[in-house]
C-alpha cells in the first residue's frame, strides 16, 4: 500500500513457456493462482463506492500517451465498467488539464477497443457491482522519460482526490511497501 492505495501485481509467471495476462483471462485459466487473484479483486472492491484502476503499459506509440478505458462491449451485458460517472468524469477532467497544461502530455478516452467478457474489469463486475477502469500508458513515458515521476504523481493526486471525495474518507498516506522475495523491501 502506498499513499492510501492497495496494489495487487502479477510477481511471477508460473509458466515461462505459456505467460499469461491478468489483464485479459481466459476461460481455461480461471483456476490456481487466477481464482485466488480473481477472488482477491472481488473482495477488495466490492461495493458502489470502491474504485479498481488497471494500469498497463503499452508498446505502441498512438496519438495521445495515456487512454483511458471505461466502456464495455455488446457481449458483456453492460455498457460502462463505471458506477459512479460524475466521479469518474471529475477524475478524467482533473488528469487531463494536468497532464496537459502542465505537462504537455495527452490523454483521451474510450478511443480504443472496448473491454470484453475476458477483461478483469468485467470480470470482476464493473459497472454492475463497483468502478473499474482501466489507464494505458504508453510504455516509454514510464521509462525513459523524465517526466515520469510528475506523471505518477499526477495520477495518484488525482485518484485519492477524488476517491476520497467519492467515499467520503481522506486517503492516508502510508509508507508502508509490501515485502517479498522478488525484490523490493521496505
Amino acid at each position: 500500500m502506498i499513499g492510501g492505495f492497495n496494489f495487487i501485481s502479477k510477481e511471477a509467471e508460473e509458466d515461462i513457456d505459456d505467460p499469461t495476462s491478468f489483464y485479459i483471462i481466459p476461460d481455461k485459466r480461471k483456476s490456481g493462482s487466477f481464482k485466488n487473484y480473481l477472488s482477491d479483486l472481488k473482495r477488495l472492491s466490492a461495493g458502489k463506492n470502491k474504485w479498481t484502476i488497471f494500469l498497463i503499459s503499452s508498446e505502441t506509440k498512438k496519438e495521445a500517451d495515456i487512454h483511458f478505458l471505461t466502456t464495455a462491449n455488446i457481449h458483456t451485458n453492460r455498457s460502462t465498467t463505471i458506477l459512479d460517472q460524475d466521479g469518474f468524469d471529475y477524475l478524467y477532467n482533473m488528469v487531463t488539464r494536468e497532464m496537459e497544461d502542465t505537462l504537455g502530455i495527452k490523454t483521451d478516452i474510450n478511443r480504443y477497443r472496448p473491454a470484453g467478457p475476458k477483461n478483469v474489469s468485467v470480470i470482476i463486475g464493473g459497472g454492475i457491482e463497483t468502478n473499474t477502469f482501466t489507464i494505458r500508458i504508453f510504455s516509454e513515458l514510464m521509462v525513459w522519460d523524465t517526466r515520469y515521476m510528475a506523471v505518477a504523481k499526477t495520477l495518484a493526486e488525482a485518484i485519492a482526490h477524488t476517491l476520497s471525495a467519492s467515499n467520503g474518507k481522506q486517503m492516508t498516506d502510508t509508507a508502508i511497501l509490501k515485502e517479498s522475495g522478488l525484490g523490493y523491501q521496505q
